[in-house]
């Protein structure tokens, strides 16, 4: 049983990891008022689970406390708060699918999915969102991986490919990272390669150049360099340089998306862009 000398220390913290708690939670609704604070309105999101969790795990804590303490009911106050914030994403998600799934129909089909070979299906996840997932992140299983130096990969770039532990002919994907155009490598998100990699694709983890000691277009032109070296040499990673889609993040997602449609770039498939910037004016 605590001491009443550490109750007060106690209901300090608690008080604090609320409002931190909370404070982060606002970035989820909230846009950002001033680049410093981009990060967060970027991030807050993505951990929006965590954010919950630990606003739940407050609440649970000061209630214990409420009816004493008049910094507990206002810890309980902000947790409770920051539980509503955080679950903004959540709430979101079903009209998310709903809407992606109408325009996914609309595109190529009423019918379009009973074209995917069962083979293929059998290894799709059993639901869009698995909630355990959002801790412990996508699992992975046993990939090739190899790091190509600079003079093996793009214009002088590092690349990184993951490949299927099977010997064939896969899809390609390409993968450019996030960060402002200014921060990032390719290894970031690589959890999320391995597991494409895992499921029958060859995936190509790009790099650029960064503002603000390169000035734009140069990272458009590493993109470009690099889809010209995926689309030659490709196949040299059992990889079929007639399939290949991009996939962005952030910033990565609007290189994707000018280089996919740029004159003279490869026939690309697709492109996913995961909250990408398009108006920059």
């Amino acid at each position: 049983m605590p001491t009443k000398a550490g109750r007060p220390a106690g209901n300090w913290l608690a008080f604090a990891v609320a409002a931190v708690t909370l404070f982060c939670s606002a970035w989820i609704v909230l846009p950002a008022p001033a680049y410093v604070l981009l990060p967060l309105s970027v991030g807050a999101p993505e951990v929006s689970s965590w954010l919950g969790l630990a606003a739940i795990a407050t609440v649970l804590v000061a209630l214990r406390r409420v009816g004493a303490s008049g910094m507990a009911r206002a810890t309980v106050m902000l947790a409770v708060f920051a539980v509503a914030l955080s679950s903004v994403p959540f709430l979101q998600f079903s009209h998310a699918v709903t809407s992606f799934d109408r325009e996914m129909g609309s595109a190529f089909g009423a019918g379009y999915l009973r074209e995917v070979p069962a083979a293929a299906r059998a290894g799709w996840r059993p639901r869009p969102l698995v909630a355990v997932d959002l801790f412990r992140g996508i699992p992975t299983a046993r990939v090739i991986v190899q790091h190509l130096p600079p003079d093996a990969g793009h214009g002088g770039r590092n690349v990184i490919v993951y490949r299927p532990p099977r010997a064939g002919r896969y899809p390609i994907i390409v993968q450019i990272y996030g960060g402002a155009w200014r921060t990032g490598t390719p290894a970031e998100n690589a959890g999320f390669a391995r597991y494409l990699a895992a499921h029958d694709y060859v995936v190509f983890a790009i790099d650029y150049r960064h503002a603000p000691a390169s000035r734009w277009p140069a990272q458009l032109d590493d993109v470009r360099a690099a889809l010209d070296w995926v689309n030659r040499h490709g196949e040299e990673f059992d990889g079929d340089a007639s399939r290949i889609a991009l996939v962005g993040r952030s910033s990565g997602a609007q290189l994707a998306t000018i280089a996919a449609w740029a004159p003279g770039a490869p026939r690309i498939r697709a492109v996913v862009s995961i909250y990408g910037p398009v108006d920059l004016a």
